[in-house]
């Protein structure tokens, strides 16, 4: 863990780690054992309620506000084995002086809001896709979920993703979760909802006592998940790279 000691490296920092606004994908569920060090001297969990989320990045990167008024960037690995790893922590004034210096202490304030004042033509879009988000959170660890579980269609999600993702692109904003909610649409099928813990159990005991014969229950649905999975990956990184270029020829 790096402790920031100045401004200047703190907004050294948040430039090298490229945060965004926390999205309705955004999700801390992750078991009492994944735990990190914060600059505060004390080591949280990162489920616990009482780090408040300022933002987050790519891949599964979080930045906390812990209770005892430190700011900490932590990453989230591994899905077998997971651990949290603290990459820089500072104290809380000293964010908001960099955040200041950088001009942006009205943005801190008022939570981005202004920025999606540029979305508003897509109400309806980012309703349905708000709706989707709620729903893939409620069912984080699940490696297939039942789609009737979804307020809407899959291929209207499918479209308003995409509408959403076109504005994003030529307002120059982050889509990477845009990418990642497409994405993860191919876990919903018309079958049961399988939580990870039947396949992978809590203990290796367990996984070898129930959870070899779930797998082997559920393997066929778990690979057309995955497949689909693949397959809307590359038709929307396609239309993201598509739109990119036509912006870029303009």
């Amino acid at each position: 863990m790096k402790l920031l000691k100045n401004a200047d490296e703190v907004i050294a920092a948040l430039s090298e780690s490229k945060t965004q606004k926390q999205h309705s994908l955004t999700s801390t569920k992750y078991n009492d054992k994944v735990t990190f060090k914060c600059g505060c001297g004390k080591t949280h969990r990162v489920n616990d309620p009482n780090n408040k989320i300022i933002s987050v990045a790519m891949p599964v990167k979080f930045c906390f506000l812990c209770e005892n008024s430190y700011v900490v960037f932590v990453q989230v690995k591994g899905f077998f084995n997971t651990k949290a790893t603290t990459i820089w922590s500072c104290k809380s004034k000293l964010f908001s002086d960099a955040l200041i210096k950088l001009g942006l202490g009205d943005a801190m304030k008022k939570g981005f809001e202004k920025g999606l004042k540029k979305f508003e033509e897509y109400k309806k879009e980012l309703k349905i896709i708000n709706s989707y988000g709620a729903v893939l959170k409620k069912f984080a660890g699940y490696w297939v979920i039942n789609e009737k579980h979804l307020s809407h269609k899959k291929k209207d999600i499918k479209e308003a993703i995409k509408l959403v993702l076109t504005k994003t692109i030529l307002e120059k904003g982050n889509y990477d979760v845009l990418i990642s909610g497409y994405m993860q649409l191919g876990l919903f099928q018309k079958y049961q909802d399988v939580p990870g813990e039947d396949i992978l159990g809590t203990t290796p005991e367990e996984y070898l006592k129930k959870g070899m014969k779930n797998q082997k229950k559920h393997q066929k649905m778990m690979d057309k998940a995955n497949k689909e999975q693949d397959e809307l990956y590359g038709e929307i990184t396609l239309l993201a790279k598509t739109i990119k270029e036509k912006v870029k020829s303009k």
